[in-house]
């Protein structure tokens, strides 16, 4: 199944979007895919295993983090 999006209008109260209840149908079968899909990875022999990060992994990840920072988080 494709990811299903919510219609929720042009703009608030325009009635072209969808109802409440099509928009929750549509939350719980993203969710049950979702679900689906991570209990089927983590029951994957190859993912079980366990790795240790190395010193020369561990200064490629520091540059990766130093090229591509954490975005910031949102402010309300």
């Amino acid at each position: 199944m494709a990811r299903q999006e919510i219609n929720v209008g042009i703009v608030p109260g325009d009635k072209r979007g969808d109802k409440l209840r099509i928009g929750g149908i549509k939350i719980n079968e993203n969710f049950t895919e979702l679900y689906s899909w991570l209990f089927n990875v983590q029951s994957s022999p190859v993912i079980a295993g366990s790795h240790t990060i190395t010193a020369d992994e561990s200064i490629h990840l520091t540059v990766i983090n130093q090229i591509i920072p954490a975005p910031e988080p949102e402010r309300s």
